[in-house]
Protein backbone atom coordinates (compact mmCIF):
# COMPACT_ATOMS: atom_id res chain seq x y z
CA UNK A 1 0.00 0.00 0.00
CA UNK A 2 1.38 3.13 -1.15
CA UNK A 3 1.69 5.28 1.83
CA UNK A 4 3.52 8.66 -0.19
CA UNK A 5 2.21 10.60 -3.38
CA UNK A 6 5.50 10.04 -5.17
CA UNK A 7 4.78 6.01 -4.54
CA UNK A 8 1.13 6.23 -5.61
CA UNK A 9 2.49 8.59 -8.64
CA UNK A 10 4.94 5.67 -9.38
CA UNK A 11 2.40 2.80 -9.30
CA UNK A 12 -0.03 4.94 -11.51
CA UNK A 13 2.76 5.30 -14.16
CA UNK A 14 2.99 1.62 -13.96
CA UNK A 15 -0.48 0.65 -14.69
CA UNK A 16 -1.01 3.24 -17.15
CA UNK A 17 2.42 1.55 -18.92
CA UNK A 18 0.82 -1.99 -18.14
CA UNK A 19 -2.85 -1.07 -19.81
CA UNK A 20 -0.66 1.10 -22.79
CA UNK A 21 1.46 -2.03 -23.53
CA UNK A 22 -1.52 -4.93 -23.34
CA UNK A 23 -3.41 -2.78 -25.89
CA UNK A 24 -0.93 -2.22 -28.14
CA UNK A 25 -0.23 1.17 -27.55
CA UNK A 26 2.27 4.10 -26.27
CA UNK A 27 1.21 5.69 -22.70
CA UNK A 28 1.07 9.02 -23.92
CA UNK A 29 -1.65 7.48 -26.82
CA UNK A 30 -3.43 5.88 -23.71
CA UNK A 31 -3.39 9.17 -21.57
CA UNK A 32 -5.37 11.08 -24.56
CA UNK A 33 -7.71 8.85 -25.03
CA UNK A 34 -8.81 8.54 -21.24
CA UNK A 35 -9.25 12.49 -21.44
CA UNK A 36 -11.30 12.66 -24.64
CA UNK A 37 -13.36 9.68 -22.40
CA UNK A 38 -13.94 11.65 -19.42
CA UNK A 39 -16.15 13.51 -18.29
CA UNK A 40 -15.62 16.75 -17.35
CA UNK A 41 -17.76 19.00 -14.86
CA UNK A 42 -19.01 21.36 -17.64
CA UNK A 43 -20.24 18.69 -19.67
CA UNK A 44 -22.16 17.05 -16.65
CA UNK A 45 -23.72 20.27 -15.80
CA UNK A 46 -25.20 20.56 -19.20
CA UNK A 47 -26.22 17.18 -19.85
CA UNK A 48 -27.98 16.85 -16.19
CA UNK A 49 -29.69 19.92 -17.19
CA UNK A 50 -31.03 18.78 -20.68
CA UNK A 51 -32.34 15.55 -18.46
CA UNK A 52 -34.02 17.38 -15.72
CA UNK A 53 -35.51 19.65 -18.64
CA UNK A 54 -37.03 16.77 -20.25
CA UNK A 55 -38.24 15.12 -17.48
CA UNK A 56 -40.00 18.40 -16.25
CA UNK A 57 -41.43 18.45 -19.67
CA UNK A 58 -43.19 14.93 -19.53
CA UNK A 59 -43.89 15.24 -16.02
CA UNK A 60 -44.25 12.64 -13.17
CA UNK A 61 -48.08 11.92 -14.05
CA UNK A 62 -46.78 10.51 -17.87
CA UNK A 63 -44.49 8.01 -16.32
CA UNK A 64 -47.10 6.73 -13.29
CA UNK A 65 -50.12 5.71 -15.96
CA UNK A 66 -47.72 3.40 -18.19
CA UNK A 67 -46.29 1.64 -15.02
CA UNK A 68 -49.97 1.27 -13.13
CA UNK A 69 -51.40 0.15 -16.60
CA UNK A 70 -48.15 -2.96 -16.88
CA UNK A 71 -48.76 -3.66 -12.98
CA UNK A 72 -52.67 -4.22 -13.72
CA UNK A 73 -53.63 -3.64 -10.26
CA UNK A 74 -52.59 -0.76 -7.43
CA UNK A 75 -49.01 -1.58 -6.46
CA UNK A 76 -48.18 -2.45 -2.84
CA UNK A 77 -46.50 -0.03 -0.64
CA UNK A 78 -44.75 -0.16 2.55
CA UNK A 79 -43.35 2.62 4.66
CA UNK A 80 -40.94 1.69 6.93
CA UNK A 81 -40.83 3.97 10.07
CA UNK A 82 -43.95 6.00 11.18
CA UNK A 83 -42.09 9.08 12.05
CA UNK A 84 -42.79 12.06 10.71
CA UNK A 85 -40.85 11.11 7.38
CA UNK A 86 -43.03 7.75 6.76
CA UNK A 87 -46.34 9.51 7.79
CA UNK A 88 -45.53 11.91 5.32
CA UNK A 89 -44.98 9.76 2.79
CA UNK A 90 -48.05 7.86 3.22
CA UNK A 91 -49.86 11.14 3.21
CA UNK A 92 -48.24 12.35 -0.03
CA UNK A 93 -48.87 8.87 -1.42
CA UNK A 94 -52.59 9.01 -0.23
CA UNK A 95 -53.01 12.22 -1.92
CA UNK A 96 -52.00 10.49 -5.18
CA UNK A 97 -54.73 7.89 -4.81
CA UNK A 98 -52.15 5.28 -3.66
CA UNK A 99 -52.64 3.05 -0.48
CA UNK A 100 -49.58 2.29 1.84
CA UNK A 101 -49.05 0.49 4.62
CA UNK A 102 -47.21 2.08 7.39
CA UNK A 103 -45.09 -0.32 9.54
CA UNK A 104 -43.00 1.22 12.89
Amino acid sequence: MARTEILRALKRLAREHDAAEQLGITPAELRLQNAKASLDRRTFIKGSLAAGAALSAFGPANFAQPVRAAIGSAPRIAIVGAGIAGLNAALTLQDKGLAATVYE
